[in-house]
């Protein structure tokens, strides 16, 4: 019998009849457990999630689940105690948000049938009630607002259990992000419920996504002296951790080995504690402990397994990558200001991360590829490095017109923007029509930014947005025009193949296709981003078609009154029951497939534009996903 065998064995015969699991509380001195268990509903949560990817695990999750779901309350909220245990009566806790959203992620990774829209409303109403900004961070424990301070904190480690059920629905909340960034970035990761570090890093890798993911990994690896010389316990939540942002080593080899070694005869691993429980004394679980190996050995040997099946294609692909990646630090080591360099090493890390795909560094060639074109190596690896440091000075300059711009992040915009013409300069200097063509396409996105500035900007006032005439986005050519720069790393490829057959023709038909790529992206983005966007006094391409239907359905001079930006609900069912998400995913569909075809109509093969072809797949897809769950969105908010 093989470990994974071996462990849910066990834990299958450690699954009570109502498909719940015990916890027990250390017995002072640590390593021993007394006699005394309790029935919860953390330690079921925490093993159906970590389960979810185990295979033959399936039967186990599913009487979790139906233990969980008998013990939600009407609201959809969950507690500590098992509802009919006996501590329930006798030490009763408050419903906290922790154990809630353990649990719905536990009954969403096994089925989303057992979340209904209506079951969301709830959820989301929870959040209200708790929450300490609109979007985050959230209380713990769901009390008045009046109750004693004790139940009124604020917590990271299950700030980061809210954000994980969140993620798994395609929901981002930009308050919590922060929170979490702000958390990282300070190294402030602690929690009274969970003393040790390693269950706090465990949360957090698996819910956070964003730029601070760099440094999340090196306070992983800073928080212990190694993945080895530790218990299996916290060996398996590290080597989880590590997996989740990408860190496939040696030591986690090393990792594997020793979790394999240290398995008891009876298919369990030594308990470890995962939380503080009654009394506050550490509680544990054989069966979690033995759950959380298991996800530790089962995402190990996935992770191994797609790496040995990467073609030697892909291989290549990620050699040049590396190769791209090292010319950039390499570029930075060599600047000789500290406070600089250390700024520049912060924005392309952030940017590495970012562009984990490689749909930004490997662009030209992608376009090599699709039109079957074999240049230097050089001249890609330069076109490469302009795509990156363009994207580098994009991103800040596009803060500081957002208004969240950092003057700290300036010089590094400069320095970036300086790279991107000093390789572009060298990159065929003789060619004056790639010369003319960046020359236009910068002005051009110059022109287009200062019209957003003017045009898509209100004012903020009591909870009120206000603007004279809501921004005309037409045919969305200010989209594209806006960051059209992506695209020259691209167009740079063609204007090099000097004996390109019908190159002009193909230049043209690449510009199409830069342009509509870039229209359905940024459409998809904003369909996500409008209200965050509005809260800050922006209006983007879809807030302007949400903000022109509530002029159409109400007192045309409505505009001049502002717009409640607190009472969500009014926009929210304008872009969801009133034909405005229909209207955003039929222009993402229309633009996708126009870019798709601006290729096709020049001889581009699918076969050779695969990765050119696939920038379009996210936005498409989240097309596809939102008119799936138009009707569901309906239900959740109206319920609220």
């Amino acid at each position: 019998m093989n470990a994974i065998e071996g462990g849910l064995a066990f834990i299958a015969k450690s699954q009570r009849s109502d498909g719940g699991f015990w916890e027990y509380v250390w017995d002072g001195e640590q390593g021993k457990q007394s006699k005394k268990r309790y029935r919860t509903t953390f330690a079921t949560s925490l093993i159906a999630i970590a389960l979810h990817d185990v295979p033959k695990s399936r039967h186990i999750r599913t009487r979790c689940a139906d233990f969980l779901l008998s013990q939600k309350s009407s609201f959809w909220s969950w507690n500590y105690w098992a509802r009919s245990s006996t501590q329930n009566n006798t030490e009763p806790y408050p419903e906290d948000l922790d154990d809630t959203f353990l649990a719905l992620s536990a009954l969403g990774l096994r089925d989303p049938s057992y979340l209904p829209p209506e079951s969301l409303a709830s959820v989301a109403n929870l959040l209200f009630e708790t929450e300490v900004k609109p979007g985050g961070p959230y209380r713990t424990w769901v009390v008045e607002k009046t109750a004693d301070k004790v139940w009124r904190d604020v917590d990271v480690a299950v700030n980061a259990n809210i954000m994980y059920f969140m993620r798994l629905q395609g929901i981002a909340l930009p308050g919590l992000d922060k929170f979490i960034e702000q958390a990282i970035e300070k190294d402030k990761l602690e929690s009274p419920y969970y003393p040790p570090a390693q269950p706090i890093l465990y949360y957090i890798a698996r819910a956070y996504k964003g730029k601070a993911h760099v440094k999340l990994g090196q306070l992983i690896q800073a928080k212990q002296a190694g993945l080895l010389g530790i218990t299996p316990h916290d060996t398996a939540l590290t080597l989880t951790s590590l997996l989740h942002l990408g860190v496939v080593s040696e030591e986690c080899k090393m990792a594997v080995e020793y979790l394999k070694n240290s398995q008891l005869s009876d298919g369990s691993w030594q308990a470890g504690s995962m939380c503080i429980g009654p009394r506050k004394n550490p509680s544990c679980s054989s069966a979690l402990t033995t759950a959380l190996c298991l996800e530790a050995l089962t995402m190990y040997e996935n992770v191994v397994k797609k790496n040995q099946h990467t073609p030697n294609k892909e291989q290549e692909k990620n050699a040049e990558y590396d190769t791209i990646k090292k010319q950039l630090v390499a570029t930075i080591e060599a600047v000789e200001q500290p406070d600089l360099k250390r700024e520049l090493h912060s924005h392309i890390t952030k940017m590495f991360a970012y562009d984990k795909d490689g749909q930004i560094i490997l662009l030209p060639w992608f376009v090599a590829k699709a039109f079957k074109l074999t240049l230097p190596k050089k001249l890609l690896q330069d076109l490469a490095k302009t795509s990156m440091w363009g994207w580098v000075s994009y991103t800040i300059y596009d803060d500081f017109l957002d208004g969240e711009g950092s003057a700290k992040a300036l010089p590094s915009a400069i320095f970036a923007a300086r790279q991107v013409g000093s390789i572009l300069g060298a990159t065929l200097p003789n060619n004056r029509d790639f010369q003319t063509e960046i020359a236009s396409i910068m002005t051009t996105m110059d022109g287009a930014s200062t019209w957003e500035v003017t045009h898509c900007r209100g004012r903020l006032e009591k909870g009120r947005f206000y603007i004279n005439q809501l921004p005309e986005y037409g045919e969305f050519t200010h989209l594209a025009q806006r960051s059209f720069g992506h695209a020259i790393a691209g167009l740079g490829v063609l204007y090099a193949a000097a004996d390109l057959e019908d190159r002009n023709r193909k230049i043209k038909a690449l510009r199409q296709f830069f342009s509509h790529y870039i229209i359905a992206r940024q459409l998809n983005d904003d369909a996500h981003d409008w209200e965050e966007d509005l809260e800050q006094g922006h209006v983007n391409s879809v807030g302007a078609l949400i903000l022109q239907k509530w002029l159409a359905v109400s007192d045309k001079h409505m505009l001049e009154k502002g717009v409640d930006i607190k009472n969500k609900k009014t926009l929210q069912l304008l872009l969801w029951n009133e034909g405005v998400i229909d209207e955003v995913c039929a222009y993402i569909r229309e633009h996708s497939h126009a870019a798709r075809q601006a290729l096709l109509d020049v001889g581009v093969e699918e076969s050779d534009a695969k990765e050119l072809l696939a920038l379009l797949h996210s936005p498409e897809s989240a097309a596809q996903k939102a008119l799936k769950t138009r009707d569901e969105a309906v239900t959740f908010i109206e319920a609220l």
